[in-house]
């Protein structure tokens, strides 16, 4: 069996999206690829012959000498069961995946970065994922005296990224784990120091309103202290935020210059892992639905001019390691 670090592209019913994927995934020549296709939905003529473009995409583009192997499902899973399934499958195989779905554009250091991120943090235990993207710097900006090229991050980022068997076999997809965890607001509140988007996401997905999948494994990052390292400056792109994929609306996300994403193959890692609260702060404020209530900001000022330890402050060091 092949020891490369194994691409996993997962593809649907979108031809052009998977044809510009591909072209950026060529330049990196990864030598092990798999391909996941989901199946047309029942009785929808449309999607049976964009798959069958998608097949045809995918034989004649990837042409640079790597190890194919594709899986062309005549049944529609739906986005969240599909990318499930495809990952679970992969890494019965392998001990780690990178995965690319086929609305994401990689720079040409993505797959020599993240195959050294996956071999860095594999003994860490309490890293469960590597991310390949990072927000833009006019939603969210590290530190410029910020010394590491990636942080520790509770919130995971999936457009181009990594995981291990043994992280990925720890998700709760049954979310058995849901009735008890909704009874207490301190844990809602801690897992929405990513964001406060974080509990209503996994609501939703519990009620039936989201077929994501991301969730439940940021749950699982959650319930075990673990993080996802993520790029200071992204290594991806998503082309996808034109309406034409389940999760990925209409947005005005403009003109693109390729140019600005990573080109960094040797970054410098964090080894001692904590959360920076600066990172984490602009990382919530990012995501956040509303600002923090102003007494809860006064609560933390008076705590601090006594000496104590602010309520409402995200702590700086969650945890570390030896």
């Amino acid at each position: 069996m092949s020891t490369f670090t194994p691409i996993l592209l997962i593809t649907f019913n979108r031809p052009e999206h998977t044809r510009r994927t591909i072209d950026a995934l060529r330049v990196q020549h990864p030598p092990l690829v798999y391909v996941f296709q989901d199946g047309p939905r029942q009785n929808n003529e449309s999607d049976r012959e964009k798959c069958r473009q998608v097949r045809q995409v995918i034989e004649d583009s990837v042409d640079w000498p790597c190890e194919l192997h594709t899986s062309f499902s005549e049944v529609n899973r739906g986005c969240r069961d599909a990318i499930i399934f495809a990952i679970t499958e992969v890494l019965k195989l392998h001990e780690s995946v990178i995965v690319v779905e086929d609305d994401i554009i990689t720079s040409p250091a993505f797959y020599t970065y993240m195959c050294k991120a996956l071999e860095h943090y594999k003994d860490r235990k309490t890293v469960f994922s590597i991310s390949g993207h990072s927000h833009s710097p006019n939603r969210f900006q590290v530190p410029t005296d910020y010394p590491y090229d990636v942080y520790a991050s509770p919130r995971l980022f999936n457009w181009g990224w990594g995981t291990w068997r043994d992280r990925w076999e720890q998700t709760d997809w049954s979310m058995s784990y849901y009735e008890g965890f909704m009874k207490h607001p301190y844990e809602r509140q801690a897992f929405n120091r990513g964001g406060d988007d974080m509990v209503p996401m996994l609501v939703d997905e519990k009620e039936g309103r989201s077929s994501a999948w991301d969730i439940q494994f940021a749950f699982a990052h959650f319930r075990n202290h673990a993080v996802s390292i993520v790029p200071c400056v992204s290594y991806t792109h998503n082309i996808g935020m034109d309406g034409s994929g389940t999760h990925c609306q209409p947005s005005a996300v403009g003109s693109f210059d390729y140019s600005l994403l990573n080109q960094n193959d040797c970054p410098v890692f964090l080894d001692n892992l904590y959360f920076d609260s600066r990172i984490i702060n602009l990382l919530y404020s990012a995501f956040a639905r509303k600002k923090r209530p102003k007494w809860q900001k006064l609560v933390n000022f008076v705590a601090r001019k006594l000496g104590m330890e602010p309520p409402f402050a995200i702590k700086k060091r969650v945890y570390a390691e030896c």
